[in-house]
């Protein structure tokens, strides 16, 4: 007979909320799975509860479309320690054991098989963040939850998921902080350099439209630091770029994009469907402002930022942080263009570009809408 294998204990996994959970809670003894001789274990039945509510981000799925849900832990939370992960079997082994451990066949329990493979329980890669976003700001919860199986409680409708997540990023600006804006200088008959006004916002009249406005709605792209002002506006060797120095002039409230994250553990997390859902969202909607745009794609990609911009502006945000896809550093979005003020104007010279790229095999698209079901990264 085969050794009975009823507990785990904490040296089976790394997750820091699992580990610092089971220290708590657990007894001293031999572990059956990783070996440990004298470490923290307890029942897996106990466990069973905190990984079928995991679980629920994910769906079975055809098996040409799949994998393991032990692998499908790893891959995305890192729950398993090194004494389990480096031996596959076993963690999918402790992985089902777990899932299972707690439920009893006679029982009216609506569980999948959890030795099949699963998936995210994202939509589809043909399915775009805007409907989402849509849906979202709608609070139309049957359509913004991340899964069939993720509902949310009743209690969800009484608060909006995208204004906690919102808060949860904000990041205040004290009058003075230092920013940046860049503007070639594209005529060569014209002797005279930019002056500190040509460095603002343009009037309502001259606005076209952009990623967080309309067009005839003025806003003030700016950048962390002079040499991102500088790869933003794409610089050719031997141009004349004015750069201008701002600062801020009263206390700012920003959505800082650049560290939207999801949460680290997925375990005693309320709503976690919910989060990722918002999460996944707000990752798109970074990676979405960062990148260039082609011309004629204005009002077809535009839209949505715009929306979910609004939306910040709306519940009193002065702007919105996001990265840079030109620069080393970030940018900065001011919905009011007078809240930050030119300091200093300096002219440079261009003097070398460079450029990474890769080769695309054939087949490859272009450009590739980015995969909203594959997680964002943790902080």
């Amino acid at each position: 007979m085969g050794k009975v294998r009823d507990v785990a204990c904490d040296r089976c996994f790394q997750d820091p909320e699992l580990v610092a959970w089971i220290r708590q809670g657990g007894k001293v003894g031999p572990c059956p799975w990783c070996g440990a001789r004298k470490a923290y274990t307890v029942p897996l039945y106990e466990l069973g509860p905190l990984f079928r509510e995991v679980s629920q981000i994910y769906v079975p799925c055809d098996s040409n479309h799949g994998d393991t849900i032990g692998y499908l832990l790893q891959d995305d939370w890192d729950i398993f320690s090194d004494r389990i992960e480096r031996d596959p079997d076993l963690r999918d082994d402790l992985a089902t054991s777990i899932l299972k451990a707690g439920l009893h066949p006679k029982d009216d329990v609506d569980e999948p098989d959890y030795s099949s493979v699963f998936r995210h329980s994202g939509p589809d890669l043909e399915d775009h963040w805007e409907g989402r976003l849509e849906a979202l700001l709608r609070k139309d919860t049957s359509v913004a939850s991340s899964g069939d199986r993720a509902q949310p409680p009743e209690d969800a409708l009484y608060f909006d998921p995208l204004e906690v997540a919102l808060e949860d990023l904000t990041t205040d600006y004290a009058p003075g902080s230092v920013l940046f804006r860049a503007r070639i200088h594209k005529e060569r008959v014209r002797s005279e350099w930019f002056e500190p006004k040509d460095l603002s916002a343009p009037p309502p009249d001259k606005t076209t439209v952009g990623r967080g406005n309309a067009a005839r709605q003025p806003v003030l792209y700016l950048a962390s630091d002079a040499e991102t002002a500088l790869a933003e506006v794409r610089a050719w060797t031997g141009a004349a770029v004015a750069i201008g120095k701002f600062q801020t002039n009263r206390p700012l409230r920003l959505v800082d994009l650049v560290h939207s994250r999801r949460p680290k553990s997925p375990f005693f997390q309320e709503l976690l469907a919910w989060k990722l859902d918002v999460a996944g969202l707000l990752y798109t909607f970074a990676d979405e402002l960062s990148r260039p745009i082609l011309p004629g794609e204005e009002q077809s990609l535009y839209l949505a930022s715009q929306h979910l911009c609004a939306f910040i502006r709306e519940n009193g945000y002065d702007g919105v942080i996001y990265p840079s896809a030109m620069g080393s550093g970030h940018n900065v979005l001011l919905f009011d263009p007078s809240a930050a003020n030119v300091v200093n104007v300096e002219y440079v010279r261009v003097t070398g570009v460079q450029h990474a790229f890769e080769v695309l095999g054939e087949g490859d698209a272009p450009y590739e809408e980015l995969p909203y079901n594959s997680l964002p990264p943790t902080s």
